[in-house]
C-alpha cells in the first residue's frame, strides 16, 4: 500500500479497496446511492464512490436508473450544476453499461461552457469501446 501511495497509486488503491467494500456491503450501496441522492446538498465524491462500487459489483443498471431519477428531479428543480454532476455520473455508468449512443446524446456532454475534462474523454472512450 505504501509503494503505491508513494508512486501516485492512490486512486487505484481506493479503486481496489472500494472493490473489496462492494462485495461485502452489496445491498447496502443501492441503498447508500437513494440516500445519498436524496440528501438536499449533494456529496459528488460519495456519490462517486458510491456508483463506482455498483459498477464493480455489476450493478450499473441499478446505478443508472437512479441517476436518471435524480437527474430529472434536479431538471425540475432548476438545479443546473446537480443536473450536469450527476448526468456525467450517468453517462459514466452508461458507457460501462455499452449504451455508448445513450451516453453521448447527453446534454452535459454538449455543453462547451464549463470546463471540465471528463467531457472529452467521455465522448472518446465511448468512440473507441
Amino acid at each position: 500500500m505504501s509503494i503505491g501511495l508513494l508512486h501516485g497509486g492512490h486512486l487505484a488503491l481506493q479503486r481496489l479497496v472500494d472493490y473489496h467494500e462492494a462485495q461485502a456491503e452489496l445491498d447496502k450501496t443501492e441503498k447508500k446511492l437513494e440516500k445519498l441522492l436524496a440528501d438536499h446538498h449533494l456529496h459528488f465524491r460519495q456519490l462517486e464512490s458510491t456508483v463506482a462500487k455498483l459498477e464493480m459489483s455489476r450493478k450499473e443498471a441499478a446505478a443508472v436508473k437512479a441517476l436518471k431519477s435524480a437527474m430529472e428531479k434536479a431538471q425540475r428543480e432548476g438545479k443546473a450544476h446537480e443536473e450536469y454532476e450527476i448526468g456525467m455520473l450517468l453517462v459514466e455508468m452508461l458507457i460501462y453499461k455499452g449504451d455508448w449512443n445513450e451516453a453521448l446524446s447527453y446534454k452535459c456532454l454538449k455543453d462547451e461552457k464549463i470546463s471540465d475534462a471528463r467531457r472529452p474523454l467521455y465522448k472518446v472512450r465511448s468512440i473507441f469501446l
